[in-house]
């Protein structure tokens, strides 16, 4: 089975304000939070079209528009933790909104996070990520490492994953560091879970998704090794080892993924701490990064299989010392 995904763009019209003219040349502002196809631009540049977007919001020629985020998932986290908000911003004025999966550490770049590829794919200069929304204070790194092509110009390309790296930007002014949770508000005491490992997605296995529009949602892995598909450039991208869950029956999830879900993350919970009344704290072992889905399945990248290729370790609870994984 191939899945295909249309893209999906909201244009915000058109903006006659002198003060943005040097960031939008008249043009349109799209607001999109799928792929990107465009260059980043540097952190200066960033700087300066933040600062001219608020202005601009604040005369009220701009005005932003976003998709409904699932509580909790846009608030600003430090350490950063998994499956929440993250933004970037793209040249013209594209605002990609995704999610976070969990943390990872890269041999070669030092802590960082996993997202999806088609998020923020790696051109140069690097494009600066950021948790939650965008603006200067909240980067918390770079994409260093990608899994989609930076551009094709006819027929298909095939890979295996859809990821992102982002390193954890660790020195001044920021200090980035990161937790090894997943937010997760069905988590009695913490609204997180804590990270014990990853393993490979078995059929039958009961998982669980968190990201930033729908928030936690429940399937059973039911088929590996699909193959999904949408158009990149003047060509298509196909992503071939995509495991696919579908709705658990036992949760009334009304959407199982949604716009801005796209890279959070993928994991198998079980309990931690039973309280009374039949509470629960969570642990998890993590599985994967979401790609895609709809009202009944969502399908997700194996990190077994991107650990093929990049250098990771999945940050635990143990590699960080913590002692209460919940």
């Amino acid at each position: 089975m191939v899945f295909y995904v249309k893209k999906r763009i909201r244009f915000i019209g058109r903006i006659h304000a002198k003060i943005i003219m040097r960031a939008i040349k008249m043009g349109q502002t799209a607001n999109r939070y799928h792929m990107s196809l465009a260059n980043r631009i540097s952190s200066v540049d960033t700087v300066i079209l933040i600062i001219l977007l608020t202005l601009a919001v604040e005369l009220g020629v701009l005005v932003p528009v976003a998709f409904a985020q699932a509580p909790g998932y846009a608030e600003r986290y430090r350490p950063v933790i998994g499956g929440v908000q993250i933004q970037g911003f793209l040249y013209p004025l594209v605002i990609s909104t995704c999610s976070l999966a969990f943390p990872v550490y890269d041999s070669e770049y030092g802590n960082a996070f996993l997202t999806a590829g088609h998020c923020y794919e790696l051109t140069y200069p690097q494009p600066a990520i950021y948790q939650p929304t965008i603006f200067p204070m909240n980067e918390m790194g770079y994409v260093v490492r990608d899994s989609y092509p930076n551009y094709v110009w006819g027929g298909t390309v095939y890979i295996v994953y859809d990821a992102a790296v982002i390193a954890l930007n660790e020195g001044w002014p920021y200090y980035v560091t990161a937790d090894p949770y997943i937010y997760d508000p069905e988590d009695f005491s913490n609204d997180r879970v804590g990270i014990t490992g990853y393993e490979a997605p078995e059929e039958g296995d009961h998982v669980v998704k968190s990201g930033r529009t729908t928030g936690v949602t429940h399937g059973i892995v039911r088929r590996f090794d699909q193959m999904a598909c949408w158009p990149w450039g003047f060509g298509e991208v196909c992503v071939t080892g995509l495991t696919v869950a579908e709705r658990d029956p036992a949760y009334n999830d009304p959407v199982m993924v949604a716009s801005g879900d796209s890279g959070g993350a993928v994991y198998r919970r079980y309990t931690y701490y039973q309280w009374e009344f039949g509470l629960r704290d969570y642990a998890a072992y993590v599985q994967g990064i979401i790609y895609g889905g709809d009202e009944n399945v969502f399908l997700y990248s194996n990190f077994v299989d991107i650990i093929q290729d990049w250098p990771l370790t999945v940050y635990t609870c143990e590699a960080a010392g913590v002692t209460w994984c919940s």
